[in-house]
């Protein structure tokens, strides 16, 4: 059965982003379509991507989304403007769209091309130029207003969200990757399920399944390039003791806390406690220097690299 998921850093901020997302949602659906669509998130050299939209072994499309009710005129540089209701025109603010949109073209070209260097075996275009397996869309939402002079070319189409719909569901452009590799790519940015994020629980053999998933993916993720463990004594006021066996601590304690200046291998010493193959216990590695007093969005983020399902989701009902 074709369905639409969508996953995200956090859910967008501002609300044409959230009315364009349900209208492409339901027109996608209403057509029976497969689609991936990611949004709001951030490329490695921190340009931030409105939206993917991908339909799986056959196109990708990117968009960067404008609110404009008025016509625009503008150029590939500079200013654009929009119209006033006295008839004259006034610069919008921020970047200039196109340019926008074409700096994020190839940034999110060259973030592809890094994460197949990751995985074997996937269709790659000449010279890993992945840019010219996608197009690239400047979306004016709700409707490009009659009258508008923009630039629309093979870098960057300006359209509106018809024009947009349209050429998603009909372009021949083509780029070849299932749904499998998109969801490898999803994980590599980090991104959850917004699906995940409504309460939803999973059935009990499907959540333990989704369990050992993240708890194989996390022994390969987090012991690459780990060196084996060396025990550091403990120096106190009177004499060094043996260093304790946090992977038995655990198994007896709710809670052990590390201790010990930057740079003494406490992330080392719990990267090695969670390998160790702890009974029950599904281990979550959270920088807890990024909390922003929202926890399930703390722990959503440090799994999101393991699985496309978010901790609360994927959580088992009688694990630790």
């Amino acid at each position: 059965m074709a369905s639409v998921e969508v996953f995200w850093r956090d859910e967008p901020e501002y609300q044409s982003e959230r009315d364009f997302l349900a209208r492409l949602r339901a027109d996608l659906e209403s057509q029976q379509l497969e689609a991936l669509i990611l949004t709001n998130f951030y490329l490695s050299n921190a340009l931030q991507v409105d939206f993917l939209v991908i339909l799986p072994g056959h196109r990708m499309c990117h968009i960067e989304l404008k609110h404009y009710v008025q016509s625009l005129i503008g150029d590939r540089n500079g200013p654009w403007k929009a119209a006033q209701a006295d008839g004259s025109w006034q610069e919008i603010g921020g970047q200039n769209p196109y340019a926008q949109a074409a700096s994020q073209r190839f940034a999110l070209s060259d973030d592809i091309r890094r994460f197949t260097e990751t995985i074997q075996d996937t269709p790659q275009p000449p010279n890993k130029q992945y840019y010219r397996w996608f197009d690239s869309v400047v979306c004016i939402f709700p409707e490009l207003a009659e009258g508008s002079r923009v630039p629309s070319d093979y870098k960057v189409k300006t359209l509106g969200y018809k024009e947009t719909l349209m050429l998603l569901t009909n372009s021949a452009q083509r780029f070849p990757w299932g749904r499998s590799c998109w969801l490898d790519f999803v994980r590599y940015l980090g991104l959850t399920s917004a699906d995940a994020t409504r309460k939803t629980r999973l059935a009990s053999s499907k959540a333990q399944s989704e369990v050992e998933s993240y708890r194989q993916a996390g022994a390969d993720f987090y012991s690459r390039n780990l060196h084996e463990l060396v025990p550091t004594p403990l120096v106190t006021e009177n004499a060094e003791e043996a260093p304790p066996d946090v992977s038995s601590l655990l198994q007896d304690a709710t809670s052990v806390q590390l201790l010990g200046e930057s740079g003494s291998g406490k992330s080392h010493l719990a990267t090695h406690a969670a390998l160790a193959g702890l009974d029950g216990w599904v281990p979550i590695f959270v920088r807890a220097g990024i909390y922003d007093g929202r926890l399930f969005n703390l722990l959503n983020r440090s799994v999101a690299p393991l699985t496309i399902l978010t901790a609360q989701q994927a959580g088992p009902r009688h694990d630790r």
